[in-house]
């Protein structure tokens, strides 16, 4: 089951109902490896088959007509930089059209209601964590988040090699500015610090060539990894 097919996930999987259900918010600055953390980590095949996973980019990249079209960009016979600016428009175009953010909210309020396993994928400022702590039903949850993070020289040089090598399916748009991913580097890194004593988070480093290392939270790894691993 394709792990962004929330829709059919809802109506016939069996991750809802629980009695004690999880929700994970992974955030960290673009390049920091957040997904690959939480499939090498917590078990790809546990997240794919027992959590609805919310990530904005990916269900646009997922949009028929947003592959058609950037498969066509890429095509052109012209420079990158244009191609990158063509599909920037065209992933904003689709986000509104699709009007994907509400159908998104409405999808996790439904979820939630149900007690579903979520997993919420953000960059991390400030105002999306207060965000996280006001869902509604979240008293229901078992809640964790976890921040993944990587050196920012790092970070640069992984975005920019993400957004200029292999044009497939949207991916060079995701090419950011140097101050974008310094301004989500350290607003990350302040919201970490602003709310580790009042909530379950655990910091992960994920430095290439080396294995992700837990440097704070620990205990609340093992609990978490602990209850995904009883899930039937």
């Amino acid at each position: 089951m394709d792990r962004y097919n929330i829709k059919n996930k809802l109506v016939k999987g069996n991750i809802c109902y629980n009695e004690n259900p999880i929700f994970i918010l992974k955030m960290g600055p673009p390049g920091s490896g957040k997904s690959y953390i939480i499939d090498s980590l917590l078990g790809k095949q546990k997240v794919d088959k027992k959590f609805l996973s919310f990530n904005l980019d990916e269900f646009i990249e997922n949009d028929p007509i947003f592959l058609s079209k950037s498969r066509e960009i890429y095509e052109r016979d012209i420079n990158n930089n244009k191609k990158i600016e063509l599909v920037k428009n065209l992933y904003f175009d689709r986000k509104v059209k699709t009007k994907i953010s509400q159908k998104l909210d409405e999808i996790l309020e439904k979820g939630m209601k149900n007690k579903c396993n979520i997993i919420y994928e953000v960059t991390g400022r400030i105002d999306t964590i207060e965000w996280f702590l006001r869902l509604p039903n979240m008293k229901n949850y078992n809640s964790y988040i976890i921040y993944v993070y990587s050196d920012l020289d790092e970070l640069k040089s992984r975005v920019h090699k993400r957004g200029y090598d292999g044009y497939i399916e949207g991916k060079s748009y995701r090419n950011i500015k140097d101050s974008n991913i310094e301004n989500i580097f350290y607003n990350s890194k302040k919201s970490f610090n602003k709310y580790k004593n009042d909530i379950k988070i655990i910091k992960i480093k994920n430095k290439t060539g080396k294995k992700p290392q837990i440097e704070y939270g620990k205990k609340y790894f093992n609990e978490l990894k602990t209850h995904i691993d009883s899930l039937p």
